[in-house]
């Protein structure tokens, strides 16, 4: 395998510094002199075939997608041996630090990390603890950053996507409250994806539905759900629903409801206990649907064109992870166009969309 090559940027991008990384892409702040303004880059760990058909695929699935809860993907480019995309570059904090509170200093386990395996393999039997963000669960920003990713994530699935890896660092909540769901590089087609493979499991195990364990190719919402659930049960009791080593969570995922969180804590609300018991069903017919789970979470569609109503929570100053997004949170909604100079494949986006955010 090639050694890792980090991206130089190009003439058109100034690389600023990384900002991410995962199993496949890493993400950098850059500035953009044609538009004149900072945005994100995601790029290639170590570029080959199947990497490649994997960042397109991204792209191409979302970049028409539209939502104030989705971020925004501007321009694909494939230049030379560099393939990449532009995106918003957003400032905030992860789910669970914002409900929370910020974390004690803590290592990287293998359950927060996407990871891919196969069943049959060697796992990773000495884990260390998973550790949560410490303090108490603030329920005034919960209530109000839940429904936000209720319906950013239904809006993805109504454009017939699953996510697979939902989990509080692929959520970013700005200064001012508003919520966005992140990397889509595991996005798949619902119900049946011809790019899967039958038992390979791919994901956050920490996060994962038992069906997403098994390595299944018929995904459902209600994969998803079930993450949400995950990170619900965290950030109400500081824990998450199943502990331990990487094997002995794909064994109790199949045969376990996690025990609910006011058996735990007698203080957690009843409502937001029964939803994320529902979310956490073994079996994935018995979880909620979008629709039931933005019913519950008291979410009211706009009207005439306006923007949804959100429960409201006080706010407070964001730790800045990269530049920032327009406070209408509305979206660029990209537009192929022809092959661009020197032979690079971009999206265009409409002139007025080019104004920092």
């Amino acid at each position: 395998m090639a050694a890792f090559m980090e991206f130089k940027g190009s003439v058109r991008f100034r690389v600023i510094r990384r900002i991410g990384d995962g199993g496949m892409g890493v993400v950098y702040e850059a500035f953009d002199r044609e538009r004149g303004q900072k945005i994100a880059i995601k790029t290639l760990r170590q570029p080959d075939a199947e990497t490649l058909y994997r960042l397109k695929r991204e792209f191409r699935s979302l970049a028409e997608l539209s939502h104030p809860n989705l971020v925004a993907l501007h321009e694909l480019f494939t230049e030379g041996e560099d393939c990449f995309f532009t995106m918003d570059l957003l400032q905030g904090v992860d789910f669970l630090t914002w409900a929370r509170g910020p974390a004690p200093e803590r290592r990287h386990t293998p359950t927060a990390k996407t990871t891919e395996l196969m069943p049959q393999s060697d796992l990773h039997s000495g884990a260390a603890p998973h550790q949560t963000p410490g303090g108490r669960c603030d329920e005034g920003r919960l209530r109000a950053a839940l429904p936000q990713l209720a319906a950013g994530l239904s809006a993805l699935h109504g454009a017939r996507k699953v996510h697979r890896d939902v989990k509080p660092s692929n959520i970013l909540v700005s200064a001012s409250g508003l919520v966005t769901l992140l990397d889509f590089g595991l996005v798949a087609e619902q119900e049946f994806d011809p790019d899967l493979l039958e038992g390979h499991v791919t994901g956050t195990l920490a996060y994962m539905a038992p069906e997403q364990c098994r390595g299944d190719v018929q995904l459902t919402p209600a994969t998803d759900w079930y993450a949400v659930g995950g990170l619900l049960y965290e950030a109400l009791t500081g824990r998450l629903p199943f502990e331990g080593a990487s094997v002995q969570l794909l064994e109790e995922k199949q045969r376990y409801n996690p025990v609910p969180p006011r058996a735990l804590f007698p203080g957690v609300p009843a409502d937001l206990d029964e939803l994320c018991v529902a979310l956490l069903e073994r079996e994935p017919r018995h979880r909620p649907t979008g629709e039931e789970v933005l019913r519950r979470l008291g979410y009211r569609r706009s009207i005439g064109g306006t923007r949804p109503r959100f429960p409201s929570a006080s706010t407070g100053a964001d730790t800045s992870r990269a530049g920032s997004k327009s406070s209408s949170g509305s979206m660029r909604r990209c537009r192929r166009s022809a092959r661009g100079p020197h032979g690079s494949s971009r999206c265009a986006v409409p002139p007025e969309s080019a104004r920092a955010r």
